[in-house]
């Protein structure tokens, strides 16, 4: 009975962990002015790790920011304590990031921060199941 009992404790982290959200692996492409994909999908809570790559001729940031924040353009420093989670990435260089997808289901936005950028065209979004 012991061992049985000793059995079913050692593999109730293994369990639990099988139950809970997958790890992601995603690799976010930058252009002047997009993002490649431009939505993603999650499940809530799930680990991420985000690879941002520039292939533009400007610096670019992928910004996921809190669910329902409704910012205004130029996105601005009063905004930026509203970002979930930050990619930044130079001209030709890249950047990679693992943050924890928020635990609320829905529509989260994701934008080029950089002044300018999401006037034309960088804003995508992060759906969290």
């Amino acid at each position: 009975m012991r061992t049985l009992l000793a059995a079913a404790i050692l593999a109730l982290p293994v369990l639990l962990a099988a139950c809970g959200p997958r790890a992601v692996d995603w690799t976010v492409v930058m252009r002047d002015y997009q993002f490649d994909p431009l939505v993603f999908e999650v499940q809530a809570g799930a680990q991420v790790t985000l690879t941002g790559v520039n292939r533009g001729h400007h610096d670019h940031y992928w910004a996921l920011l809190e669910k329902d924040y409704e910012f205004t353009l130029p996105f601005d420093d009063d905004d930026v304590t509203h970002i979930l989670a930050l990619v930044t990435a130079d001209v030709g260089g890249q950047d990679t990031i693992t943050f924890t997808a928020p635990s609320v289901p829905g529509e989260y936005v994701v934008i080029c921060s950089i002044p300018g950028h999401a006037e034309k065209g960088m804003i995508g979004s992060l759906i969290v199941k």
